[in-house]
């Protein structure tokens, strides 16, 4: 199976991605304090996120894990680029508040800040 994959995507990969595919992304780190600010209940998502940036979506025993999924599919999985020039066209109607969008926390917080008509719906 090819390596890629079974990459860890970051946040800066994603948007290097999709704005290689026309979209105009970036990612602005903020504080944990700012952040929790954007939205009700920002502060439980940041927390969140941040276990996810220390322990991954699965937790401690994510290799393990990971390697159950990858033996379901021994094709490989579809990597993000193909994934989302698919389902991401760049160009299309904005969703409503899409101006920013927030996105992951890691060690502080992140922001994706997309302009309004660089995602589709």
């Amino acid at each position: 199976m090819n390596s890629r994959y079974r990459r860890i995507l970051l946040l800066n990969d994603v948007v290097d991605t999709l704005n290689k595919q026309g979209h105009k992304l970036q990612v602005v780190q903020v504080t944990p304090a700012v952040y929790d600010g954007f939205y009700p209940g920002a502060s439980e998502i940041r927390e969140m996120f941040q276990y996810f940036a220390e322990s991954t979506y699965f937790g401690p025993e994510s290799e393990r894990y990971i390697a159950a999924a990858n033996a379901l599919v021994p094709g490989g999985f579809t990597n993000f680029a193909d994934w989302a020039r698919v389902h991401m066209k760049a160009g299309g109607s904005p969703a409503p508040d899409r101006g920013a969008i927030c996105a992951r926390a890691v060690a502080g917080s992140y922001a994706l800040r997309a302009s309004p008509r660089s995602l589709s719906v």
